[in-house]
């Protein structure tokens, strides 16, 4: 018996059941997540990291924003 991971990211679950001939299997959280999304590239999202159920350290997040929003000036 193989093992369905999810396919988004740094997603870590296992035993999905959804799948796409395109973008693989995906866990009903990352699933829900998608889906109260307004609108958004499928392939993008996937590739994204997992945030949801995660807890980050204050400096992994302020560190997290910095990468986001690089200085210009």
């Amino acid at each position: 018996m193989s093992v369905l991971e999810c396919m988004r990211g740094d997603c870590e679950r296992v035993m999905c059941d959804r799948y796409s001939i395109t973008y693989g299997y995906i866990c009903d959280q990352c699933l829900g997540e998608l889906k109260r999304k307004p609108y958004c590239n499928v392939s993008d999202f996937m590739m994204s990291m997992v945030t949801i159920g995660k807890k980050l350290e204050h400096n992994q997040w302020v560190d997290r924003i910095d990468d986001e929003f690089e200085e210009q000036c």
